[in-house]
């Protein structure tokens, strides 16, 4: 349907943005997800790796992170890691055109 559309979509939105965090409108975090010197960027990382995220670099290197597994909820990612992923889960669609499919189960099925 054209909500499980939208969520597909999302992905490529946050590329186009520049990538960075994306969450549900319902999720909270309770807790911090990043270590104490996340505010200290490293001297090696390069204005492009801060892009998308308000020049704070992204955890993990910019990689490509989902912080409730296999439930994208809540992620980060540089804007080449949100279109890496983005590009895979909708790989993935193709194979499930006759049935119920949403990025949720893409998901799962690229972690496999």
């Amino acid at each position: 349907g054209e909500y499980d559309e939208l969520c597909f979509l999302r992905w490529y939105a946050m590329s186009a943005v520049g990538g960075g965090w994306m969450s549900d409108y319902d999720v909270v975090p309770l807790k911090s997800l990043v270590p104490n010197d996340y505010f200290t960027a490293p001297e090696e990382l390069s204005e492009g790796d801060m892009d998308g995220n308000n020049g704070i670099p992204l955890p993990n290197n910019g990689y490509f992170t989902v912080y409730s597994w296999q439930v994208p909820s809540l992620m980060s990612g540089s804007a080449n890691e949100w279109e890496r992923l983005a590009q895979a889960l909708m790989d993935l669609t193709h194979q499930h055109l006759d049935d119920f499919y949403s990025d949720m189960y893409a998901l799962m099925d690229y972690d496999k």
